[in-house]
């Protein structure tokens, strides 16, 4: 093999070095979080978290000494191969500490020297690694070292001992030193990159610019660790620059073995924590996060000029057991980085008795009156109340100028809606995740029993959270996140369903809702007891029917509103030949009423029927689909099919329950992420969304009638009368759905304008359980409604912001991205002002400027010649789109993604929406901003 077939291979495990390790190099390759440590990192003394933070310190110089490894890699400096050695040296270092633990388990207090000889062997191991590994520098002598060290760590001890208090340390200024001049020396570094045109066009940029990125998703982490690794320009100036890394990555290494000596605490700057006084001299431990990273480092107190002055903040309420300490390395973390990542500062606070947190040893440590004054407390110092710090009383202000929300899980969900109902001038945003109702039906569900209450209040001195009327009565934009099968919050005791059991304007005590309820029971009791007597083929056959029958049925009924015109009247056509058999069989029996066909209802005779039939195949079919389509039916968290399920006890005033819930929250909605977005969408979302899916039940149900009209008196064992009753069995069913359709469709709607004054709150269902994390999906729910709300700037108003001069960001710096965005081109297609209401919809600030009148016309236009959009519509708006793009037109991703799913839609379809958008064009284009 040649040479140039070595420097091949080489140049391809270099190249592919980072899609080999993805998991071990994720963080690394983020550069920037070197620089964010500042932020977040102060030097460690406390008790309360020592082992986290240690564990936290010394796995962030583990990843300052692997980027050194990697940018000598980059380098060619040291082989490929030297990294996988020094990582079989760490294994084997981990494996014979392992066995080294195991050991003195199993042999006990004799064989303690030969541990303490295997250990000193670890450490040779581990020390010989770190001479070895320095070809740049030559390491002092091991004396001076152990000798420096010795009167370092006598100074850190001195000055601990001498202050007697939580104070920022010569340490932690030398660890932000150390970084940032990391960065600076990355910045300086060139490296040859590829660019997308091929091998042959090489461009050149710094290192820290080729992977900077403020913000790094699992989907970003994966597509960054498989790019191919640049290749650094070897010059005299640059090996000055990778001694320097050298030098400054073992310095930090030996500045966190120093730190992590004395017990620590959160690993945040000292400045920004604070012991804020609350009732009965007691002080709460608080700490904030401010959500700025590199642009202002030195925030505090003393020094409040910094851009986290006009963000938003969320006030964290923890859940039961929890400290905001755990926060860096728990998975409770995730809201922690939820709320950084999106621009929001987070002020973090413990409970009486938890954390740093004073408590009386009189009083609880935590109960529902004393959290809801201590919020107050912690709110009042966000604002503008006085700090206590080094026993000496500061009186200052934060002046957070941005807007302030407030976030409470499980328990922490009493503190958040009483701050959210007593501060209504102050609380804009509110989520309230997974939370109970009341305490006492919490403990009703958790352990039923005749004594429960009486001992929960004695016990606990009546408790009461009154989270539902907290919530109903708060003003400001609420977000209520859920899990049916939450473990802890039972269904029945969450707070949706308190707060739908307030709001519901019926009680729905009547005799046709138990006699709906009992109908359920019998679908289900019959389908279950005809199920048990098929055999395999019988199964196999039962399936195939299911499939042709949803077919005709679900998808059929979805498709108008997907496909064509032609699609939709044959759909039309089929609905109404089932209400034309309806009608001649019912003129056959007789015109019921509701209450003769409640009359008529024999369910026990029904019943005993189902148990003795003998062809039973396609009255299975359609009792089967019927159960089908029950089960897609959820009252906000709470399933029917939970309800009607054989294997609880079945209790009608759940169901009651059940329908309060329905007609408050509906059936849930698709995710409206991947939908269009209009002013009204939040407003018809669960009315609209809970009839769409009861005209699809009562379809399916009018298809059923219709089959077992059509069926011979064979399958009914010969007797009319089953027939009849089961035909009025189902009618009467179709009928009280007609009710709730009714119910739904009498409710008050409010102005389009009101999406975040929604009184029941909005719902995002979750499937995480009640301590895990939410889905990618979820996650994007829940931003999408803070960014609908307002409370966080649009993903368009961002984007505008980042392209602005510096003269418009300097004018508008406190306003919150309330940017104007440039005019547009009047000359806009059809596609285009679909784009733009679209955008004027979500409230993103489009600046027409004197093209207003002009728009008006052309939007007239529009709609006058929209239906000679033909075939080549799609040509037309690619074009457009390829112009706007050479022009800088600011199209997002989002807006793309809608653009392009109207495209494939039918002109009919489109004259509707834009009907929909545009029926009011005057109102919408003298509310626009104008330039």
């Amino acid at each position: 093999m040649d040479s140039k077939d070595k420097s091949l291979i080489n140049d391809d495990k270099r190249s592919y070095l980072l899609s080999t390790d993805a998991n071990d190099l994720s963080q690394q390759l983020n550069f920037s979080s070197l620089c964010k440590l500042k932020s977040h990192t102060y030097l460690p003394k406390q008790n309360i978290d020592s082992q986290i933070n240690r564990r936290f310190a010394k796995e962030f110089a583990r990843l300052v000494t692997l980027m050194n490894k990697i940018v000598r890699i980059m380098a060619e400096i040291d082989p490929i191969d030297s990294f996988n050695q020094d990582k079989y040296v760490q294994k084997e270092q981990l494996r014979i500490s392992q066995q080294i633990l195991k050991e003195k388990e199993d042999k006990g207090d004799v064989e303690n020297q030969k541990t303490k000889a295997k250990k000193q062997k670890v450490e040779q191991i581990s020390q010989t690694q770190v001479n070895n590994s320095d070809g740049l520098l030559d390491s002092p002598a091991k004396q001076q070292e152990k000798k420096a060290k010795q009167m370092e760590e006598k100074k850190i001890m001195q000055e601990m001992n001498q202050n007697n208090k939580e104070k920022l340390s010569s340490e932690f200024n030398l660890m932000t030193d150390t970084l940032l001049g990391l960065k600076k020396i990355l910045e300086s570094i060139p490296i040859e990159n590829e660019s997308k045109a091929g091998a042959n066009n090489i461009r050149l940029q710094s290192l820290w610019n080729f992977y900077k990125k403020d913000l790094l998703t699992d989907h970003e982490t994966d597509f960054v660790c498989k790019m191919k690794t640049p290749k650094i320009i070897l010059s005299e100036e640059n090996l000055g620059s990778l001694r320097q890394i050298d030098q400054m990555s073992k310095s930090f290494q030996t500045i966190i073995d120093k730190a992590t000596i004395v017990k620590c605490g959160c690993f945040c700057r000292y400045k920004k924590h604070f012991m804020v006084p609350s009732v009965n001299g007691v002080k709460i431990d608080c700490m904030f996060f401010p959500c700025t990273n590199e642009s202002n480092l030195e925030i505090s107190i003393e020094n409040p000029k910094g851009e986290y002055l006009s963000k938003p903040t969320f006030i964290m309420c923890n859940p039961n057991a929890l400290i905001y300490q755990q926060m860096v390395t728990s998975p409770n973390a995730y809201w922690l980085s939820f709320f950084l990542k999106r621009g929001i500062n987070v002020m973090c606070w413990n409970y009486r008795g938890y954390g740093k947190s004073q408590q009386k040893w009189y009083s609880s440590s935590i109960d529902p009156y004393t959290c809801k004054q201590d919020v107050e407390k912690v709110l009042e110092f966000l604002l503008q109340k006085q700090v206590i710090l080094i026993f000496i009383v500061i009186f200052a202000r934060l002046k957070v100028r941005g807007k302030i929300g407030v976030y409470g899980r499980s328990i922490g969900g009493i503190a958040s809606c009483h701050l959210a109902n007593k501060y209504p001038a102050i609380i804009e945003a509110a989520i309230i995740d997974r939370t109970l109702n009341e305490l006492l039906n919490l403990s009703q569900r958790r352990l039923t029993g005749q004594m429960t209450s009486a001992l929960f209040k004695f016990i606990s001195y009546n408790w009461k959270a009154l989270n539902d009327h907290n919530i109903i009565q708060s003003k400001c934009f609420k977000i209520i996140t859920t899990d049916p099968r939450d473990d802890v919050v039972e269904n029945f005791s969450s707070l949706p369903v308190g707060v739908a059991m307030k709001l519901a304007k019926l009680q729905y005590k009547e005799d046709k809702w138990r006699q709906l309820f009992m109908c359920f029971q019998l679908i289900y009791d019959c389908e279950d007891q005809l199920y048990s007597n098929l055999d395999e083929s019988q199964l196999s056959e039962l399936n195939f029917r299911l499939i042709q029958s949803f077919k005709d049925t679900t998808t059929a009924y979805k498709s108008p509103r997907e496909s064509n015109e032609i699609q939709e009247q044959s759909m039309i056509n089929t609905m109404e030949n089932d209400e034309e058999t309806l009608i001649k069989h019912s003129q056959k029996i007789k015109k019921h009423t509701k209450s003769q066909l409640q009359s008529q209802l024999s369910l026990g005779y029904l019943k005993q029927r189902f148990r003795y039939m003998k062809r039973f195949q396609e009255i299975h079919q359609q009792l089967h689909t019927l159960m089908i389509m029950l089960d897609d039916i959820q009252a906000g968290p709470i399933p029917l099919r939970e309800l009607v399920n054989k294997s609880r006890i079945r209790s009608f005033r759940e169901f009651q329950i059940f329908l309060q819930t329905l007609e408050v929250y509906g059936v849930g909605y698709p995710d409206d992420i991947d939908r269009a977005k209009y002013a009204n969408r939040a407003v018809i979302t669960h009315s609209q969304q809970t009839i769409e899916q009861l005209k699809q039940l009562i379809h399916v149900y009018q298809k059923s009638i219709s089959t077992f009209i059509e069926l011979d008196l064979e399958h009914f064992e010969g007797q009319i009368s089953f027939k009849n009753n089961l035909v009025v069995f189902l009618q009467y069913q179709i009928e009280c759905f007609n009710d709730l359709i009714d119910i739904q469709s009498k409710r008050s709607l409010l102005n389009e304008n009101d999406f975040d004054k929604i009184t029941e709150g909005h719902l995002v269902l979750m499937k995480c359980g009640h301590r895990g994390k939410p889905s990618r999906i979820e996650e994007k729910r829940i931003s999408r409604l803070l960014r609908k709300s307002g409370f966080i700037p649009m993903l368009e108003e961002i984007q505008y912001y980042k392209q602005a001069s510096p003269r418009a960001k300097e004018e508008n710096k406190n306003d919150n991205f309330d940017f104007k965005s440039p005019p547009k081109d009047p000359n806009n297609t059809p596609a285009q002002l679909d784009m733009i209401y679209e955008n004027v919809s979500q409230k993103v600030k489009l600046s027409m400027g004197q093209h207003s009148k002009f728009l008006k016309m052309k939007t007239d236009n529009h709609l006058n010649n929209v239906d000679e959009l033909g075939s080549q519509e799609n040509e037309k708006n690619h074009k457009e789109r390829k112009r706007l793009s050479q022009n800088n037109y600011p199209i997002t991703q989002q807006s793309d993604d809608e653009h392009q799913s109207r495209i494939g839609g039918s002109i009919h379809l489109q004259k509707g929406m834009i009907l929909g958008q545009i029926s009011d064009n005057e109102k919408i284009i003298r509310n626009l901003p104008v330039l």
